[in-house]
């Protein structure tokens, strides 16, 4: 089987902002928050961490269900751009972004480390429906409202930990 993520989307935090296909029922739909180090230099370390970004979509899905399911991290990713721009001297190699097209790759990392972490405890791979139940279980509740963060920030180290604790 596969397991779908899908971006939540950038609509905004209105309630009632996940359109298709993160309002979907069946796939994990994720949102941004600030955890980042960005604003490190001017407000210290804890100053944005566990905050939803602004254009972060927000649930309930149109179909009524709590989305996002999850959040990662979406703000002020760090990325390289190609070696043209040196040979075109056309400035910096890297590129700052941000979006839920960020946080999304984020937390199909944690699901592909759960399908891993799995294998090597019980030699079989899990159902896309048990990597789902894993990595939404473990996720760190962000202590703020369910539709903005479904069921928290995502956790590698918690799902690992609940793996092995089976």
């Amino acid at each position: 089987g596969t397991l779908f993520v899908f971006s939540a989307g950038n609509n905004g935090n209105d309630y009632g902002t996940t359109g298709t296909p993160g309002g979907s029922y069946s796939v994990v739909s994720v949102g941004a928050s600030y955890t980042s180090h960005y604003y490190e230099g001017l407000y210290g370390y804890t100053q944005t961490d566990g905050q939803q970004v602004a254009f972060s979509a927000t649930g309930p899905a149109f179909t009524g269900v709590v989305k996002p399911d999850i959040m990662a991290p979406g703000y002020r990713g760090v990325n390289p751009q190609p070696l043209q721009n040196i040979w075109l001297d056309a400035g910096d190699t890297y590129y700052w972004w941000q979006g839920t097209s960020l946080s999304c790759p984020v937390a199909a990392g944690v699901a592909a480390i759960i399908i891993d972490a799995y294998y090597q405890e019980h030699s079989v791979k899990p159902t896309p429906q048990m990597v789902k139940n894993i990595l939404l279980s473990t996720a760190t509740d962000m202590g703020i409202d369910p539709f903005a963060q479904g069921h928290g920030m995502v956790d590698a180290l918690a799902a690992v930990n609940a793996i092995e604790n089976q």
